[in-house]
Order: structure tokens, then C-alpha cells, then sequence
């Protein structure tokens, strides 16, 4: 069974995002129309997935040995209300897909 979840946005506004029933639980966070409230907004909810990809590039950015021209990395991304974002294994489980490339000759 599929559920709907409210993320607020940076500017005030909210976008619906079907998740899980099993991702909202807290019956708490339940509006009058059955839509939960996430816990968080969508910014803060997927700073965590931005802030992981940037450690896997200084990773690769500080390794010893040759490095390529350009770097670039994949993940999909599940939102849940309780949670907010996760990275998933499955592309097929994930609400979007990230892919970020980093060009070497740019000074970061």
C-alpha cells in the first residue's frame, strides 16, 4: 500500500511524495486528508545524501596515485516521512536519482 507524504520546501511551499505505508508510521503527523507531515523539510531531509557524496569525492580526491579526469557518482534516494532521505541499493526502490560528476580540473 502506497501513502502520500507533505515535505516543505526551502520557500514555504510543499510538494506531495507517495512513500511506503510502511515509511510513515507515526499516526501523529496525519492531516485530516490522511497526508503526513514529514519530520523534516526536503532540504534538510537530503543535505545527509549531499554531504555523503562530497566525502565519497575528497576520498577519491585525496587517494595516492593516478586519478581520472573526472569523477562521477550514482545513488538513488527514497524519502520517507519518518526518516527523510535514504540511500537505496535499488535504482527501482528510490523516489529519484542523483548523479553528480566531478571534473578534476576544476579546484574545488
Amino acid at each position: 500500500m502506497r501513502e502520500v507524504s507533505r515535505f516543505r520546501l526551502s520557500d514555504g511551499t510543499v510538494v506531495n511524495m507517495e512513500v511506503g505505508a510502511d515509511d510513515a508510521l507515526d499516526r501523529g503527523y496525519r492531516d485530516v486528508s490522511g497526508t503526513y507531515e514529514a519530520r523534516t523539510s526536503l532540504r534538510d531531509a537530503t543535505r545527509s545524501i549531499g554531504a555523503a557524496m562530497a566525502d565519497m569525492v575528497r576520498s577519491f580526491l585525496e587517494a595516492s596515485g593516478p586519478r581520472p579526469n573526472e569523477l562521477a557518482i550514482e545513488c538513488s534516494v527514497q524519502l520517507s516521512a519518518e526518516s527523510g532521505a535514504t540511500i537505496v541499493k535499488s535504482p527501482e526502490d528510490g523516489h529519484f536519482h542523483i548523479k553528480a560528476t566531478w571534473d578534476r580540473t576544476t579546484a574545488y
